[in-house]
């Protein structure tokens, strides 16, 4: 493999996920702003993994469709990427807040 490529790969890598981070940021933010809720960091990775076409789609294309796609993303993040309390345990957000 010739080094260009190699830094090519490198450097796309570390854009993804310095973005993913921030998805997960962004999310993680409006989660405990609209709904006092924590987030599953794993399940969203998940998610964002299955939705990573439509990411990539949304930052070609335009503003308003990358906003669309992370209202979609926060509203996937409600639905599955709660973090659940097991019984008899606390979360580290709750220990935090206590």
């Amino acid at each position: 493999m010739k080094l260009q490529r190699f830094e090519c790969i490198h450097y796309g890598t570390l854009i993804l996920i310095i973005l993913t981070t921030n998805l997960l940021a962004y999310c993680k933010r409006e989660l405990y702003i609209n709904y006092k809720l924590e987030l599953s960091e794993f399940k969203l990775f998940k998610t964002i993994k299955g939705l990573i076409l439509e990411f990539k789609t949304a930052i070609v294309e335009s503003k308003t469709r990358l906003i669309k796609f992370l209202q979609l993303l926060q509203e996937m993040a409600y639905r599955t990427c709660r973090k659940h309390r097991k019984k008899g345990k606390s979360t580290p957000f709750n220990i935090y807040l206590a």
